[in-house]
């Protein structure tokens, strides 16, 4: 069956798309609530300040002022009021759209530059502020028919009018409109962040490397092999470097290479998996736990480890050890170790069957994984002043913090929680 995904307008990525579009309407709405909440607010204000202007709206009626008059004043002074305020407002979103717009939350996304002054954004604006203007009035206009001179002079009920009563209901139906989607989304972050990574980052670091120019070419394995060799004994005899390996998959930025293979001979389902490379010392360093057999080895050349998802894929199982493995023609490999899933992507992506090998594709397609209590700019620093010196035959790309490069996959999340229970707790 083939599966067509239909979508308007043009986009790279329609599912990416799809999601941001869902962001934003689901933030569009809890502005709307949040504005009601406002309204309904401001509206309350003037029905308590109701009772000590009877007496001014009742004389103005007795000297002849109509309804009509008196309910133009009282739109007047709401529209000043939501004038006032929407002001106020807008100076405060435009700074936060210069603030927001540099974060990582809204980094991604090509934005179209819309100036405040532009007559759509005017004349949106203008129909919010009218939409308010009347509600925010319309429970003191409800009122002016009950107002006399003698009004002041009679007891009254010391109970809230039915108005009161249905604007606070409508507040807290707001309020709750918004909780929910906040406790929802605060649950699914805790979700996310509570999830078994399968791997260990303290003081570990990535670096992305690139060949020198004039470098490059294809290298037999045992080339690539004592090239990779010779930049681990570089590297740690650097001072503060403690240990390095090498490979493709680093947990929030995995560079790997996409293949598809049949579980079974007469499969007619390939699964998408992925290939890595791994050093002897790679699933020590970021604490990958080898479930079944052993970890990868300096002397292995057809031996590969895999995870338990590819495993349980093509298996059933996860001890798997002693099983061969066939992606193609001369891609035969026998399995030598299972390891625990690690999640490399976003948590709430599905685990992808993987498998690791010895053997690099190229030198400059490994991240290099250095543990060190050193800082960041210290360690960028001393790579760079090697680079510089022409110690190392290779130019230094990114330095991260493998933390900071999982957590970055959680940002928009975090920001999206953020956001929910900040307008949650405003309309409450």
């Amino acid at each position: 069956d083939v599966h067509f995904d239909v979508v308007s307008g043009v986009t790279f990525d329609p599912g990416r798309a799809r999601d941001e579009r869902r962001q934003v309407r689901l933030f569009l709405l809890g502005a709307v609530l949040l504005v009601l909440v406002a309204a309904c607010n401001v509206s309350m204000f003037f029905l308590a300040a109701a009772p000590s202007r009877r007496r001014e709206l009742g004389v103005r009626l007795t000297v002849g002022a109509g309804v009509p008059r008196l309910a133009r004043q009282l739109m007047t002074e709401a529209t000043l009021f939501v004038v006032v305020g929407s002001a106020i407002g807008t100076v405060i979103s435009v700074w936060l759209s210069g603030y927001l717009r540099d974060d990582v939350f809204v980094a991604g996304p090509l934005w179209s530059q819309v100036t405040l002054f532009d007559w759509r954004v005017l004349l949106m604006a203008a129909a919010v502020m009218a939409v308010l203007s009347v509600g925010v009035s319309l429970a003191p206009i409800i009122g002016l028919r009950r107002v006399s001179i003698a009004a002041p002079a009679r007891p009254v009920a010391a109970h809230a009018h039915w108005t009161q009563q249905v604007l606070v209901t409508l507040q807290i139906s707001l309020a709750g409109a918004l909780g929910g989607p906040a406790l929802a989304i605060g649950s699914y972050l805790w979700t996310l962040t509570s999830v078994d990574r399968g791997f260990e980052s303290h003081d570990l670091y990535a670096v992305l490397v690139r060949p020198l120019p004039g470098a490059g070419g294809r290298q037999s394995d045992a080339a690539l092999l004592a090239e990779r060799e010779r930049h681990r004994e570089m590297l740690a005899a650097l001072p503060g470097f403690e240990e390095v390996a090498f490979g493709t998959a680093v947990p929030g930025r995995p560079m790997s290479m996409r293949a598809n293979a049949r579980p079974f001979e007469r499969s007619e389902d390939a699964i998408d998996i992925r290939i890595d490379s791994a050093d002897p010392v790679y699933f020590r360093l970021l604490g990958v736990t080898v479930l079944h057999g052993r970890a990868l080895t300096a002397a292995d050349r057809d031996e590969v480890v895999v995870n338990a998802t590819l495993a349980r894929a093509f298996w059933g199982r996860t001890d798997v050890t002693g099983e061969r493995l066939e992606l193609g023609p001369g891609s035969v490999w026998t399995i030598v170790g299972v390891t625990k899933d690690v999640v490399y992507e976003h948590p709430k992506e599905t685990v992808l069957p993987r498998v690791f090998r010895l053997i690099p594709v190229a030198s400059d397609t490994e991240q290099i994984l250095i543990r060190s209590r050193l800082s960041l700019p210290v360690i960028q620093q001393t790579l760079e002043s090697g680079v510089s010196t022409g110690q190392f035959d290779f130019s230094v790309g990114a330095v991260n913090q493998v933390e900071r490069l999982y957590d970055a996959q959680l940002t928009s999340d975090r920001a999206r929680t953020l956001i929910a229970i900040t307008s949650s707790t405003l309309a409450l």
